[in-house]
């Protein structure tokens, strides 16, 4: 649901909305990094971004580049053992965090509902356990 379309419908019609999702790409986020984020890619693509996965992207590039820098080299097994050291990268989409016991990144998920037509905010919480993919 990660998508603008879900906003499209009469909250008569579709009654009350909430999903979850990377992070909440929106211009009424209280981060700066979220709202210098939409400034660039809208003045890079003529239009902010649709949904989070725009922003995931970055983090995720940026965070390879953190990884190669903190191994000192681009080799494999070298990057994803720095990559499991790194206990706090301030992202776009929220601090992501890695431990030696998964691959899975923990980060904070955005909670939205649809008030009026448009995706609000809730919550944004890092889950207490997450599901092997």
């Amino acid at each position: 649901l990660d998508t603008a379309d879900v906003s499209h419908g009469s909250s008569q019609l579709i009654g009350k909305v909430y999903y979850t999702t990377h992070a909440f790409i929106d211009r009424s986020n209280s981060s700066g990094k979220v709202r210098n984020f939409i400034e660039a890619y809208n003045k890079k693509y003529g239009i902010d971004p649709e949904n989070a996965f725009p922003a995931l992207g970055y983090d995720s590039v940026h965070l390879l580049v953190e990884g190669f820098k903190r191994a000192g080299s681009t080799d494999s097994e070298k990057v994803i053992e720095a990559l499991e050291g790194i206990e706090k990268f301030d992202g776009v989409t929220g601090v992501i965090a890695y431990g030696s016991d998964a691959r899975i990144p923990k980060k904070p998920v955005s909670l939205i509902t649809v008030i009026d037509s448009q995706p609000t905010l809730v919550k944004e919480a890092v889950p207490d356990k997450v599901p092997m993919p």
